[in-house]
């Protein structure tokens, strides 16, 4: 078994409430942190790390590994939270681009409507405009609105669409729902 996938197997499991796009997000999230703090850190804070670590080959894949481990960084749960109220600035830090590069819709934000159900925002770009449409994903469903928005910033579409209130995401969910 190789470093990283025994450091896969101490993780704890996905929940089943949350899009697995958002545990991606978390464990790139994590990898960067941990990478960052490597970078920070003067030869000598690497040996001490390395002995921290106690580890018997140098690898890169390894000081990762025990740089994320040292490093207090915040339980799944609680950095969804975090995401949730600060999405752009993740991004930014992760170097995700704010609008999508590609012609096929592309979620570019994502809410709780409820417990089990969340609304995430498809945008697209066609003919020098920006269209978004909602989808609706929780357990066993996935629906979605037709194109509800249009614009020529991105960041101006998903900033509406952070602004529905959870009763507007619901009316949504009503119109498109058999």
């Amino acid at each position: 078994m190789n470093a990283r996938s025994a450091s896969w197997s101490r993780r704890p499991r996905s929940d089943t409430r949350t899009p697995e796009t958002l545990r991606g997000l978390y464990e790139r999230y994590c990898e960067v942190e941990a990478a960052e703090l490597l970078r920070l850190l003067p030869r000598e804070g690497l040996r001490s790390l390395w002995r921290h670590g106690m580890a018997d080959e140098p690898s890169v894949d390894r000081m990762r590994e025990i740089a994320r481990d040292v490093l207090p960084l915040p339980p799944y749960e609680l950095w969804v939270q975090s995401y949730l109220d600060n999405r752009r600035s993740y991004l930014d830090r992760l170097g995700i681009p704010a609008a999508p590069s590609r012609p096929d819709p592309v979620t570019v934000s994502t809410r709780p409507v409820r417990e089990d159900l969340w609304a995430h925002l498809n945008l697209s770009h066609r003919d020098g405009e920006w269209f978004g449409y909602i989808s609706f994903h929780g357990r066993g469903s996935g629906l979605r609105t037709t194109d509800i928005f249009r614009g020529e910033d991105p960041a101006e579409i998903r900033d509406r669409f952070e602004g529905f209130t959870g009763p507007t995401l619901e009316a949504f969910l009503r119109s498109v729902a058999p």
